[in-house]
């Protein structure tokens, strides 16, 4: 919405550090090159030129999981880009490093057109789970991640962009099983041996 897009160039503009926008203000630097430092330094150019960029961008629309045709579900051949930053991520995953995966595959997802991008959500909030037992618990942050990352990766075949998805469906069942069982009170203690790797093939 406008008004959304309005307070957030204000927010921008006047150095907020607030996390929404900090987290636009990282996603579209890095179009503009030396124009950032316009943006910083001056309220109304730096809205001016957020505005204008903002106006460009293309939106693509997120669909519910029961709006996705199964059967366009197909492996899409991803750039030599996003194909790094993918694997980028799996990397970044399997050492742990659940946000920066999430920040990494977020940029390829952003890219991506086609219904079978709802995998990349459902990677992204399988990382977002991770991070809500590991780095900054939350039980209630945790179970809906995991809940959400199960019903994205849902509809894929057990292989897909050459991770195996069925392992991964399978730890993301156990993980929010033991986040039940543990409660809020004690999501601290999730166990290390359940933070599984993703199964690269």
């Amino acid at each position: 919405p406008n008004g959304i897009v309005r307070n957030s160039v204000i927010c921008l503009a006047s150095r907020c550090s607030c996390i929404d926008c900090q987290r636009i203000f990282s996603l579209i630097e890095p179009c503009f090159g030396n124009q950032s430092f316009i943006m910083r330094g001056r309220g109304v150019s730096a809205m001016t030129t957020m505005v204008n960029f903002l106006s460009t961008m293309k939106v693509i629309r997120k669909k519910p999981v029961e709006e996705i045709d199964r059967s366009s579900l197909q492996k899409f051949a991803l750039t030599e880009g996003q194909s790094m930053e993918f694997r980028r991520g799996i990397d970044l995953f399997n050492q742990g490093k659940y946000w920066q995966a999430h920040e990494v595959w977020e940029h390829v997802w952003r890219e991506r057109d086609e219904d079978g991008r709802i995998f990349l959500q459902g990677i992204i909030q399988a990382a977002a789970a991770y991070y809500r037992v590991t780095e900054r618990p939350s039980y209630i942050g945790a179970l809906n991640n995991f809940e959400k990352a199960f019903m994205k990766l849902e509809p894929f075949p057990d292989q897909f962009l050459g991770v195996n998805v069925e392992g991964l469906r399978r730890a993301i069942v156990e993980s929010f099983e033991e986040v039940k069982r543990l409660g809020p009170g004690k999501i601290r203690e999730f166990p290390a041996e359940l933070l599984r790797k993703l199964d690269v093939r």
